[in-house]
Formats: C-alpha cells, structure tokens, sequence
C-alpha cells in the first residue's frame, strides 16, 4: 500500500499507468512510480493545498493547482512539471482568474480550467495566457473533464446540465439536461462516445455524445431507479474495456 504522511486530496494516473500522482494538504503534489511502489519525486512551491492534478496525454507533464487557504496573499496560477525529472516549467496565470481544477486539450498546448467563480477558461500554453473564458447563462460550472481522446470537454454547472464543449475551440457542441436533480459527478467511456453522470446522489444517467440519446441506471441495475432509501452515490468511473 502506497503511504504519505500528509492527507491525498486528488489523484490521477499517468496514461501508461506506471505513474500515479497526488494532491496532498501541505501544499505539494507527489510522483510515485508504480511498478516500483517508490516515491520518485515531491512538487513543492504551490499557492495551497493541491487539490487539482492532471496529465498531458503523451505523459510526460503533469498540471498541478494548489487552492488558497483565505486571506488571499498572491495570484494563483496553474503550475506544470516535468514529470521524468521533477523540474517545474513555465506556470500560467491571471491575477484575476483563480483556477480550481484544470485538464488539458487536444495537443498537450492547451488547457482548461474551472475558476472560483463559476467560470472556465482555455489557457494558451505557448503564449502562457488565457485564451478564452465563458461563464455558463444560468450558474457558474462547477465540475470539467475531459474525453480519453481529448476532443470534447463536459462542464457541469450549478444545475441540471452538463455542456460539452469543444476542447480545441472552446465552441458549444451539445448541451445535456436531466429532469430533476443536480449532477454531481461524471464519466466519459474508453472510447469517448458515452458519459455517465450522476444525477442527485442516486441515480446514474448514461448519454450517447454524438445523439444526446440517454437513459437512466440505478446501484442495483434498474432503469430509473426510484426506490426507498437508495444507497448514495459518490463517484463513477468506466472500466478499460
């Protein structure tokens, strides 16, 4: 069993698996390499506790947010690293955007992230500025993550709604509704062509990307589930195959 002594907040694992990294409380992120079940390397120099990890899809850099502990003291920013050598690289940041959770687009040159105030942002990495920002009509967005193949972001807000937005462009491609119940979380499949989301916390509702065709799924395998006392739901995920 993997061990630190500070307490994980986030985790991701590199897209060859051999690679697991992980906010903790201290304001660092750790790099363990698997097959070895060695800590490689400790991310130090965050804004606060990090709470927001992501890897490039070739995996050889690693996104890092670390989260304020209030009062606010200096901009936060969006840090990366080499994740074979540890080495921090140029950051982004605005001193007006304060990003909580971050992934990156289609090439590895761009990223996303969900602010503080319920708005996204498209980062231009080589320019090392924001790109683009949207603020959703009705509530700020609150959850993001992206397709395995990196091509489609889905953004959920503070409502029933979850809007797939184009990674490259950051252009509206669909927007998801349910008829009641705030989703929560959500989940693309392997081959990005479903999303599972988490409806209230009972209740799993699967969409087809390209369609918008949905249906509803329950803990225990029923369609729309709507029993008494349902067990909660916290988190979902697809499995590789």
């Amino acid at each position: 069993m993997l061990q630190s002594d500070e307490f994980p907040l986030t985790l991701a694992f590199s897209p060859d698996g051999k690679t697991l990294a992980f906010g903790v409380d201290d304001r660092s992120a750790l790099l363990w390499d698997l097959p070895g079940r060695t800590e490689r390397v400790i991310l130090k120099n965050h804004d606060g506790d990090v709470q927001s990890v992501a890897f490039s899809a070739d995996g050889k850099t690693l996104a890092t947010i670390g989260n304020y502990r209030l009062p606010l003291d200096r901009p936060c920013r969006i840090h990366f690293w080499d994740v074979a050598s540890g080495k921090e690289l140029p950051s982004l940041g605005d001193p007006k955007i304060l990003p909580q959770s971050v992934v990156f687009g289609p090439d590895d040159t761009t990223v996303t992230s969900v602010n503080n105030d319920g708005s996204i942002t498209i980062w231009d990495r080589s320019k090392g500025s924001a790109k683009q920002i949207w603020k959703a009509p009705n509530g700020g967005f609150r959850h993001i993550v992206a397709s395995p193949d990196r091509k489609i972001l889905a953004v959920g807000a503070s409502d029933p709604i979850v809007w797939l937005i184009d990674a490259a462009s950051g252009a509206e491609k669909v927007i998801f509704r349910t008829e009641k119940g705030l989703i929560t979380n959500f989940a693309f499949s392997p081959d990005s062509r479903t999303l599972a989301s988490v409806v209230g916390s009972s209740t799993i509702r699967l969409w087809e990307v390209e369609t918008g065709f949905s249906w509803g799924v329950s803990p225990n395998g029923n369609a729309a589930f709507t029993g008494v006392e349902p067990p909660s739901i916290n988190s979902i995920a697809f499995s590789q195959d």
